[in-house]
C-alpha cells in the first residue's frame, strides 16, 4: 500500500486503505469459515494431520532419507534429512523444480547442525496424489 494513499500522509486528501483492506480480509475469513461448516476447522486440522503423517511415511521410506523429528504429532510441517543421500537440498530442489514441484525450505544455512535438511509442509490444498507425486519424484531425484 502506498503511504500517500492513507490518511496518515495527508489527512484531508488521503484515501483510507488500511481499514478497508483489513475489513475486506475479515469478510473473506468469515466467508471461508462459514463455508467450512460447524466442524470445518476440526475437519481441516485432522485432514492436514492425516496427510502429513502419510507424507512422512512415504518420504521416510526413501533410501538415505531420515525424519529427525518424526516422533510426536505434526499438524503440517516436518523436517526431512537428506545427509545420507550425498545430495544437497539445493540440488534436490533444483531437480524437483525441473519436474514442476517445489521442494522443501532449505534449512542448511539457518540451522547448520541439521546439515542438508529441508522443511516440508502439507497444507489443506494438497491431496494424496500430490504427496505420491512428490515421493515418486524424490525417489527419481535421489536414485
Amino acid at each position: 500500500m502506498a503511504y500517500e494513499r492513507t490518511s496518515f500522509a495527508v489527512r484531508e486528501e488521503g484515501k483510507e486503505w488500511v481499514g478497508t483492506a483489513a475489513a475486506l480480509w475479515g469478510i473473506t475469513a468469515g466467508v471461508y469459515l462459514a463455508l467450512l461448516g460447524p466442524r470445518g476447522m476440526a475437519d481441516l486440522g485432522e485432514g492436514m494431520m492425516v496427510r502429513t503423517r502419510y507424507a512422512m511415511a512415504r518420504l521416510g521410506e526413501l533410501p538415505g532419507v531420515r525424519l529427525p523429528f518424526g516422533e510426536g504429532h505434526h499438524v503440517d510441517e516436518f523436517v526431512v534429512d537428506f545427509n545420507a543421500t550425498g545430495r544437497s537440498v539445493a540440488a534436490i530442489n533444483r531437480d524437483l523444480l525441473a519436474r514442476g514441484i517445489f521442494g522443501g525450505k532449505d534449512l542448511s544455512g539457518e540451522y547448520p547442525t541439521l546439515g542438508q535438511s529441508a522443511l516440508y509442509a502439507v497444507t489443506e490444498v494438497r491431496t494424496q496424489q500430490d504427496l505420491d507425486r512428490l515421493a515418486d519424484a524424490l525417489a527419481e531425484v535421489l536414485a
